[in-house]
């Protein structure tokens, strides 16, 4: 099931109740665009009532200072612990200074739920489906 408008395309497979989201580029003047797309993710989890979550930030460009990238993601973050989400994957290319940062603001936000990242979707779904087992 896809779920799009004009700014994201969220992938939702309710027989897994993974919701496939394709982490958006980043860049200064588009701050609010962030702010409204991220939103909207979150509002999709709370309206579907999903469990899980993958995002897919390989290919992501990020332009934006650390701090400004910092309180656009703690926002997020935040937002995703009023949700019932159970799990998060990141999908990434490779552990870089990004990903650490992400770590970072994690603990800061003081977030409980469990994420991981990966390389590849079919892991994360896996590690999804280890609850199931």
């Amino acid at each position: 099931m896809l779920i799009e408008n004009n700014f994201i395309r969220l992938e939702y497979d309710p027989t897994k109740d993974i919701l496939y989201f394709q982490w958006p580029d980043f860049y200064e003047y588009a701050v609010p665009e962030l702010r409204y797309i991220l939103k909207n993710v979150t509002d999709t989890i709370k309206s579907y009532d999903i469990k899980y979550l993958i995002i897919d930030a390989r290919s992501s460009v990020i332009a934006l200072s650390d701090t400004e990238y910092a309180d656009v993601t703690t926002e997020f973050s935040k937002d995703i612990a009023s949700t019932r989400l159970i799990k998060s994957a990141r999908i990434i290319g490779d552990v870089t200074a990004r990903e650490q940062q992400v770590q970072a603001i994690r603990a800061k936000a003081g977030m409980t739920l469990e994420t991981r990242s990966f390389h590849l979707p079919e892991e994360a779904v896996a590690w999804f489906q280890s609850d199931k087992a």
